[in-house]
């Protein structure tokens, strides 16, 4: 008897310890900054840091999800990630 052959499975990632861990380090970290944490002439690393991170990273997190069928995770987390 012949075997069949089989197709390894597809390993997935999972976007949504990247997308929570964005999203709570970009609001601490503006959150600081709001307060006075950060010299006001360092507000440029600040921003920058939270539109990469916490728009770029989730952007992709939420495209893995929604590639992984996670309808409603995958567009909280590339609704965010756009906002």
């Amino acid at each position: 008897m012949a075997e069949a052959d089989t197709v390894p499975a597809r390993k997935s990632v999972i976007g949504d310890p990247v997308c929570v861990g964005g999203f709570g380090i970009t609001t601490v970290t503006l959150g600081l900054y709001s307060i006075g944490v950060f010299d006001p002439k360092g507000a440029d690393v600040v921003l920058i840091f939270a539109t990469f991170y916490g728009g770029l990273i989730q952007l992709v997190a939420g495209s893995f999800a929604l590639a992984k069928g996670e309808i409603f995770a995958g567009s909280f987390m590339t609704a965010y990630g756009a906002f």
